[in-house]
């Protein structure tokens, strides 16, 4: 029931924001991928789903897209023109199979256990790297006014240069989540949430029982 309701929300905010999603940026649709990636997990979906099968959505999906992306802006049709991006954000079906897809291979892909122990330190701090660069004032402020330059590469030195780019904003938000997770060590931050945790839990399971004890009360 819940994948079919990320699927009906990312079909139907494709073209109109019905639900708030913000084309992939709300906490509402972070909240459903994050399930998404839970249920998945949870019924071992990716040693039931072939790679073959994987690939085969992720290429579909990703031609799709593509396709959408570059062909409609020349269409005839004034309505497919003004579509032609819709399938590019994050809440679009074709995007959120790719995900999936791409998900589910990675789960099933085999490493060596050095090169596990590294991919392991980077994934640690993959979520850090998203709120970090993505944070309205780093992009607007940092990120964007870096790079106006660069509008006149051509199109070799910009592709390379995209990448670089791409590859040190990743290396530098990992490095400053590493000096952070240091100063939580210090400051013994984990400790203190993990008590502050067991102390809302510990709450929210009085509340339940006295909740329970007033409900067969007013049955009997």
């Amino acid at each position: 029931l819940l994948l079919l309701t990320v699927g009906l929300f990312s079909i139907l905010s494709v073209h109109r924001d019905n639900f708030y999603l913000m084309e992939g940026y709300s906490v509402l649709w972070f909240v459903l991928m994050y399930l998404t990636g839970a249920i998945l997990k949870k019924h071992s979906l990716h040693t039931v789903l072939s790679k073959k099968l994987c690939l085969f959505a992720v290429a579909i999906a990703f031609l799709i897209t593509w396709l959408s992306k570059v062909l409609l802006p020349f269409s005839a049709v004034p309505a497919l023109q003004a579509h032609s991006g819709d399938l590019v954000n994050y809440v679009s079906p074709t995007i959120v199979v790719m995900a999936v897809g791409l998900l589910i291979l990675f789960s099933n892909a085999t490493v060596s256990e050095r090169a596990s122990g590294i991919l392991s330190f980077l994934a640690s701090s993959a979520f850090s790297v998203y709120l970090i660069h993505d944070n309205f004032y780093v992009r607007m402020y940092l990120i964007s006014n870096l790079h106006k330059f660069a509008v006149n590469f051509g199109p070799v030195l910009l592709a390379v240069y995209v990448v670089c780019c791409a590859a040190a904003i990743f290396l530098f938000c990992i490095l400053a989540d590493k000096v952070r997770i240091g100063i939580f060590r210090l400051l013994k931050i984990d400790p203190l949430a993990q008590r502050i945790e067991d102390f809302c839990k510990s709450g929210f399971r009085k509340l339940c029982s006295l909740a329970e004890g007033a409900a067969e009360k007013t049955e009997g």
